[in-house]
C-alpha cells in the first residue's frame, strides 16, 4: 500500500506483511492510503504514533445486474467482455434514433454517422468489426432498423457483448459482436404516470459558405483560359449578372428544431404489474421538407398465475415518416448526402428557380417554377 503525506510528495510503501515507518511534518498532517483496486482512505495523525487501517476492496460497478443473452449475472462475475450504457443518461436527450446515442458511451463500440438529414442514423461496429452486430431486444433476435426505431424512454438497459463467448449462445450470427436491450417492465407499486417533453433548435455560428454568381463566370474564365480556349463570358454576361445570383439556400434552409413527447404509467399489485407508454419524436431538418416524425407504443402487462407460473404480454410498435432528399441510385434507408450536397450548395448561380408570369428570373417561391427540360439562358 502507498503511504503519501497529503499535499505533499513525502511517502513509502508498506512491506509484505503492510508495516510502514514515516515522519511527518505536523501532528495536522493527512495519511493517504491507497492501493490499486481499493478505496482511498485518509487519515488525519493528530497524537497516533501508531496507524493501522483494513484497506476495503472498490466494488464500484461490480454489483451491477447486466443482460448476458441467458440470463442476467452480476458485473463481478462475468469472465467475458461485457459494455452496460446506461440508459438514464439517455432518457433526456432528443434523439432521432437510438444508434445516435450510443456514440462514446461504451468501449470498444465504434459508432460513426454518415449523414446530418434529420432521422439519419449511425452505423455501429464492435471492436472494428466490418459488420453491424447481432441485435436482440427482449429476447427476440431483430436487426439495427428495430433497435433505432425504439424510444430511449421505454428501454431499461443496453449490453454489448463483445467477445467470443456471446457465440456460445448466439452462435455464428454472434461474430461481430451482440447488443441486447431489454426494455421496461411493471413494478409492484401504485400507478405511477410519468410525462416527459422537450424542445431543442439550433443555430448556426458561421454562415454558410457560398459564392455569387460573378465568381462562378470569374471561376469559368479562368478555367476556359488554363485550357488554352476562348472564355466563354464577355462584359455583357458579368453585367447581367452584377445583381443577380440565384442561390437555393436562400429558398429551403431553415433553423432546425426537435420535439419529443412521452406519457408512461407503471404500477401494478401481487397479481398483475404492468407498464405503459406513448412516445412522439419530430423533427424539422435544416432544409425545409427534410422532417422526420417517430411515434412509439408498448404495453408490457405481466400476470402471475401461480408462485412459479407467470405470463407476460409485451406487445410495441412504431411508425417513422422520412421526408428527405430521394435520389434513384440511392437505397431506401440511405442518407447519403453527396448528390444533396451536389444539387444545393453546389448548384449553379446562373440558374433562376423561378420567373414571374413575363418569364422575367424571380426568388419568390410563389411565382413560377423553372422547368430543367424547357432551360433557361439569360438574355
Amino acid at each position: 500500500v502507498t503511504v503519501v503525506v497529503k499535499g505533499t510528495t513525502v511517502g513509502i510503501t508498506t512491506d509484505l506483511d503492510g508495516g510502514y515507518s514515516l515522519k511527518v511534518p505536523s501532528a495536522t498532517s493527512t495519511l493517504v492510503f491507497s492501493f490499486v483496486g481499493m478505496i482511498s482512505q485518509e487519515i488525519v495523525v493528530g497524537t497516533q504514533r501508531t496507524i493501522n487501517l483494513t484497506m476495503r476492496a472498490d466494488a464500484i460497478g461490480l454489483e451491477e445486474v447486466v443482460a448476458i443473452g441467458y440470463g442476467t449475472q452480476k458485473k463481478v462475475n462475468l469472465t467475458g467482455a461485457v459494455t452496460s450504457v446506461k440508459t438514464d443518461e439517455l432518457q433526456n436527450i432528443p434523439m432521432a434514433n437510438l444508434s445516435n446515442g450510443m456514440a462514446g458511451r461504451a468501449p470498444g463500440v465504434q459508432v460513426i454517422g454518415n449523414s446530418g438529414l434529420a432521422g439519419a442514423t449511425s452505423s455501429i461496429s464492435i471492436r472494428g468489426s466490418i459488420n453491424e452486430p447481432l441485435f436482440v431486444i427482449d429476447g427476440v433476435t431483430s436487426d439495427k432498423s428495430a433497435f433505432d426505431a425504439l424510444d430511449p424512454n421505454e428501454v431499461e438497459s443496453i449490453n454489448f457483448l463483445k467477445d467470443a463467448a456471446s457465440a456460445a449462445v448466439y452462435g455464428a450470427k454472434a461474430g461481430n459482436g451482440v447488443v441486447i436491450i431489454t426494455t421496461k417492465a411493471g413494478i409492484k407499486q401504485k400507478p405511477k404516470f410519468n410525462y416527459k417533453s422537450s424542445f431543442s433548435t439550433s443555430r448556426t455560428t458561421k454562415p454558410v459558405q457560398s459564392y455569387t454568381s460573378t465568381q462562378e463566370l470569374e471561376y469559368v474564365n479562368r478555367m476556359m483560359e488554363t485550357r488554352g480556349q476562348p472564355m466563354p463570358y464577355g462584359p455583357d454576361i458579368f453585367n447581367y449578372f452584377e445583381d443577380k445570383s440565384y442561390d437555393i439556400n436562400d429558398l429551403i434552409w431553415q433553423d432546425p428544431s426537435v420535439q419529443q413527447h412521452n406519457v408512461s404509467i407503471n404500477g401494478g399489485s401481487d397479481k398483475v404489474v404492468y407498464y405503459m407508454a406513448l412516445g412522439y419524436h419530430t423533427e424539422e431538418g435544416s432544409y425545409h421538407n427534410t422532417n422526420y416524425n417517430r411515434y412509439n407504443f408498448r404495453s408490457n402487462v405481466t400476470a402471475h398465475i401461480t408462485d412459479r407460473f407467470k405470463v407476460n404480454l409485451n406487445l410495441s410498435g412504431n411508425q417513422r415518416n422520412y421526408d428527405r432528399w430521394y435520389w434513384p441510385y440511392d437505397g431506401a434507408e440511405d442518407f447519403k448526402v453527396g448528390d444533396w450536397y451536389r444539387a444545393t450548395f453546389n448548384w449553379t448561380r446562373l440558374y433562376p428557380f423561378y420567373t414571374d408570369a413575363d418569364g422575367n428570373p424571380t426568388n419568390d417561391p410563389n411565382d413560377y417554377p423553372v422547368r430543367p427540360a424547357g432551360g433557361y439562358h439569360p438574355p
